[in-house]
Order: structure tokens, then sequence, then C-alpha cells
């Protein structure tokens, strides 16, 4: 049968068995502008935010 393979957010990346191992590190997101520009950001922006970061 074989080693089985193995995806990450759908992309291929190898075969199992493996060993995942998280970075200490921050991840840098890209965002919109208007999001960015925001005083206070919240895990769920208003739906006025998503319009502007739409357009």
């Amino acid at each position: 049968c074989g080693p089985a393979p193995l995806q990450i957010d759908g992309e291929s990346a190898g075969k199992l068995p493996c060993e995942i191992s998280l970075s200490p590190y921050p991840v840098r997101l890209m965002v919109p502008p208007a999001y960015a520009a925001l005083s206070s950001m919240t895990d769920h922006p208003s739906p006025d935010l998503l319009r502007i970061a739409a357009d």
C-alpha cells in the first residue's frame, strides 16, 4: 500500500509518517489597508469594513 500522502491546506506536502513542528515566531498577515487602519482590531470585523475591503 505504501506511505500515505500528506496535505496541508489542500496542497501536497510530502508523505506520512512525518514530523510537524510549530514556529515560535509570529505569523505575518496581509490585510486590506482599511482593516489595518482601525484603532481597535477585533476578531469579527463589522459588515461596513467587509464591504470596504471587498471594494
